[in-house]
């Protein structure tokens, strides 16, 4: 069972004001996959770390699942795990990430400075790719005049619309995949409740999804 969130403990912005920020990131890492070799979520502990003298282990993980339901979100312990990993990585690059007991954890501004090197480093060329036109060898091309979709129109095969409390159904999408689907249906129907978990149908594997209310 998920733990509640709790009371942020950071200096700075609002924790709004910390995932809006988090969220322009967020969209960096999806087109260009890791950052510093690092997956979506280490970005984003990483991130927040860099952005405040010390973090709460709290809002480090609202900050790490904010994209998530509650109901597919591991338990907060799972934080540690990945903070061991990011810690490793760290020490590989002779960088220490401290914690400050009853507090949370934070990077010293020389070591700061070093990482935000890297990161402009990244930027640069991701930058001098995307100028070639060119991502992952993949050649892009500007094309104009064509309308633009309804932000629902990717979600309308799911049918959540025509289901009732206890109806389920099965797609072989990820469970991540559904939890964002979901959540685009309940900004236009907030009363509406779901449940993802990860399943298997026959031989295929993905995702369940409950009507709960």
């Amino acid at each position: 069972m998920n733990k509640p969130v709790g009371k942020i403990v950071a200096k700075g912005p609002s924790i709004e004001d910390q995932l809006d920020e988090l969220k322009q990131m967020v969209g960096q890492v999806d087109r260009n996959q890791r950052v510093l070799d690092l997956s979506k979520v280490l970005t984003r502990c990483l991130t927040m770390i860099l952005k405040h003298s010390v973090v709460s282990i709290e809002t480090l993980y609202a900050a790490m699942y904010y994209d998530k339901l509650p109901e597919d979100r591991p338990d907060q312990s799972a934080v540690g795990a990945h903070l061991f990993h990011l810690r490793k990585w760290l020490y590989e690059r002779d960088v220490k990430l401290h914690t400050r007991v009853g507090e949370g954890y934070y990077l010293t501004d020389p070591d700061k400075k070093k990482i935000n090197g890297w990161i402009a480093g990244e930027e640069i060329k991701f930058k001098e790719t995307l100028a070639k036109g060119y991502i992952n060898d993949e050649k892009i091309t500007i094309e104009k005049n064509i309308p633009l979709p309804s932000r629902y129109a990717t979600h309308v095969k799911y049918p959540f619309a025509q289901m009732e409390p206890g109806d389920s159904f099965f797609s072989t999408r990820g469970i991540q995949t559904m939890a964002k689907a979901i959540h685009y249906f309940r900004e236009k129907h907030p009363t509406w409740k779901f449940a993802s978990r990860r399943a298997e149908n026959g031989k295929e594997k993905g995702t369940r999804v409950w009507r709960v209310e």
